[in-house]
């Protein structure tokens, strides 16, 4: 009888053990997609202006011209206007001809060019993707640079590629948390770390 109470208190020890294992990798899950939610929402009002920015023919031309000084003068003020912190331009073979940052971004806020950078653009001239950089949080907010007169079609090969950069504050996703509903942001705002697990959870995610 003892060595059967203790087969059983050895199984119940690893069945609970084994629930709390599940209940821990669920809660991290639902926690993700949460956060994903989250990056999702706080991109959206980036995407127009990158739309009408991308299809534009100064910046075409000049992007095939490398001319920075007119690619300066196209999209130099949409750090400011738009609150991101920062814009880079690129060629056509995903190497960088052109930044503006009016934030304090790490040297690296741009950890990928060439081939790294293209296979960000899984949607054809279109990307949205979170970096991890040094334990701070980016959006990255991208289109392929095409004509004017392809901007909805987008059947032109780009000649280059923008990104609008911006860092997701804890502050943002507290006003971001409304939009989720009051169950969903009382559960993710009584996280006492959850600005750690967000920067920590994620390290490259494309979140459309």
């Amino acid at each position: 009888t003892l060595f059967r109470s203790r087969d059983c208190l050895g199984g119940y020890y690893f069945y609970q053990s084994a629930e709390l294992k599940k209940q821990s990798e669920a809660s991290k899950q639902e926690r993700a997609v949460l956060v994903r939610r989250l990056l999702s929402i706080s991109t959206e009002k980036y995407l127009q202006p990158i739309k009408d920015n991308s299809a534009w023919d100064d910046l075409y031309n000049a992007v095939k011209k490398t001319d920075t000084a007119t690619i300066d003068e196209c999209v130099g003020y949409m750090p400011e206007t738009y609150e991101a912190g920062g814009v880079a331009v690129f060629d056509i073979n995903g190497n960088k001809i052109y930044d503006k940052c009016i934030q304090d971004f790490p040297s690296n806020i741009y950890p990928f060019e060439g081939k790294d950078l293209l296979d960000f653009f899984s949607v054809p001239n279109r990307t949205t993707f979170t970096v991890n950089i040094d334990g701070r949080l980016f959006n990255y907010i991208g289109a392929g640079i095409v004509p004017t007169d392809d901007e909805y079609t987008r059947k032109e090969t780009p000649v280059g590629y923008i990104l609008l950069v911006r860092e997701v504050l804890e502050l943002d996703i507290k006003v971001h948390c409304k939009a989720l509903g009051e169950i969903d942001a009382e559960m993710f705002l009584a996280e006492d770390e959850k600005n750690d697990y967000i920067k920590t959870s994620l390290d490259r995610t494309s979140v459309v």
